[in-house]
């Protein structure tokens, strides 16, 4: 073997490993990212629990606070309840003496009824003496009126005797009088004093229950100031292991954070190898030297000069204006999420360069991507598999509706950047749902009559894996079919 094939074989070996090597760094970097990203999760979830706690902790506080106002409360509702308790019971002494002196009262007003009683029982003989009296001296005056000038002495003393008894008959008829008014006020008075004592009975029976509701509250309030100590002493235990859980969520987000900024220092030094490596692989590939990409970057600028002979052959006919290609006028697609553009050029492009696009798929097993992009980063059209009608679920349109979208990455941007006639990049593609694909892509300008517009990208795998199952016709079918039997749309 001669020199020169034995350094072709080693450029071609070193070419290998240098693909090898960046493929690892995107597979890699696509772990690591995917690591960072759930890692900013838990920190964010931490800084969520740490505001969660942070606000248990001060809700707390405010119950720790409103325990010994409750406390405070009780200890004063008891004092009070016991000086009420000391009242009432006076009170009800008080009353208890009362209502006995009121009942020795009714029972000396009934004596003093029965003793009018008898008073007006004397009355009554006085009267009947009275009258007596008075029957005597009419007989007596009689008698005086027959002895004649004899009789003058004593019808004297008869009228005198006949005038005690009127006198005497009409002071009984007022202490009668007076003695039944007495009686008639006495027996009200004395109606009035029963109805008192009873009231006075019913009254202290209420003051007893009262007496007894107090004591039951005081007990209900010792239990509840009991209750509260309870609680104050477990409001202080939830304080502590509240400020345990914090101080363990600080250390833990310490840690979270500490570990996030080392992947990333780890991702970044990855995206610096991976970038290295993709400038010496792409170095390699343009030495002219026979390597692995060579067929695949061939077939890129077939492509590339079948789209730039197409594009032209369209403006030297008419049918395309150069106005309507470099149209970088986007106008958004109302409803579109993403969002969608349109311009000029988008005809054209669906109708004359997507079947080359699709042709390309279909021919190379080996194919991910075949795609046509301007200056800007604009996709006037797509693969047909990735340029579908777009649905209410977001994911599925960031893969299955791809065309008439804005995608500017970092190898884009350099292909763009660059005026090689080609460039190999490899880079993981991301697929949603925490899934990605490292693959390769060869980037080669697009010149319409020696105007710059942009890039074909032709984007392919070293070996098929399952993980490119993900963005086959097959895997559109599918989702096409779950939506299907879910009973709605993804296109309507």
């Amino acid at each position: 073997m001669g020199s020169s094939a034995k350094l072709e074989r080693i450029i071609s070996d070193v070419a290998r490993s240098c693909s090898s090597l960046v493929m690892e760094c995107a597979d890699v970097g696509g772990h690591v990212a995917g690591v960072s990203e759930r890692m900013d999760q838990r920190v964010t979830q931490i800084d969520r629990l740490d505001a969660v706690t942070g606000a248990l902790a001060a809700d707390q506080r405010r119950v720790a606070a409103a325990i010994d106002q409750s406390q405070n409360l009780s200890h004063d509702i008891k004092e009070k309840l016991t000086q009420g308790r000391e009242s009432i019971i006076e009170s009800v002494a008080g009353f208890s003496d009362v209502t006995d002196l009121v009942v020795r009262l009714g029972d000396r007003i009934e004596r003093i009824i029965d003793a009018l009683g008898q008073v007006e029982q004397v009355s009554q003989m006085i009267g009947g003496i009275a009258q007596q009296t008075n029957m005597l001296a009419l007989n007596a005056a009689i008698e005086a009126a027959r002895a004649g000038e004899a009789g003058n002495a004593f019808a004297v003393v008869a009228t005198e005797v006949k005038k005690l008894a009127q006198n005497t008959r009409q002071a009984t008829q007022r202490i009668n009088d007076t003695i039944a008014t007495l009686a008639d006020e006495a027996g009200i008075f004395g109606t009035e004093i029963r109805g008192g004592v009873e009231q006075s009975k019913s009254a202290a029976a209420k003051f007893a229950a009262i007496e007894s509701t107090v004591q039951d509250i005081g007990s209900i309030v010792y239990l509840v100031d009991e209750q509260a100590a309870g609680i104050s002493h477990s409001a202080s235990e939830m304080h502590k292991s509240i400020a345990s859980v914090r101080a363990e969520m600080v250390s833990a987000a310490w840690s979270v954070r500490a570990n996030d900024a080392a992947l990333r220092d780890a991702r970044k030094r990855l995206e610096r190898l991976e970038s290295v490596g993709n400038e010496m692989l792409d170095q390699l590939a343009g030495s002219g030297i026979e390597i692995d990409d060579s067929r695949s970057i061939a077939i890129a600028q077939q492509i590339a000069m079948e789209i730039t002979t197409l594009v032209e052959s369209a403006v030297r006919s008419g049918t395309l204006r150069m106005e309507a290609i470099f149209d970088v006028d986007y106008q958004p697609m109302p409803g579109t999420n993403p969002i969608q553009y349109m311009t000029g050029f988008n005809a054209f492009a669906d109708a004359h360069i997507r079947p080359i696009l699709d042709r390309v798929r279909e021919e190379d097993p080996m194919a991910i991507g075949s795609v046509v992009t301007d200056l800007n980063g604009y996709l006037p059209t797509h693969l047909s598999l990735r340029s579908q009608p777009q649905g209410r679920d977001v994911e599925w349109n960031n893969t299955w509706s791809r065309n008439r979208r804005i995608l500017m990455d970092d190898a884009t941007r350099r292909a763009i950047a660059s005026e090689a006639p080609f460039m190999l990049n490899c880079y993981r593609m991301t697929l949603g749902k925490g899934e990605f694909l490292p693959l390769k892509s060869v980037f080669v300008p697009l010149r319409f009559n020696d105007r710059r517009w942009g890039n074909y990208e032709y984007a392919y795998l070293d070996e098929f894996t399952a993980t490119a199952d993900l963005i086959s016709p097959e895997a559109l079918a599918a989702s096409l079919a779950r939506v299907r039997d879910s009973g709605s749309s993804s296109t309507d």
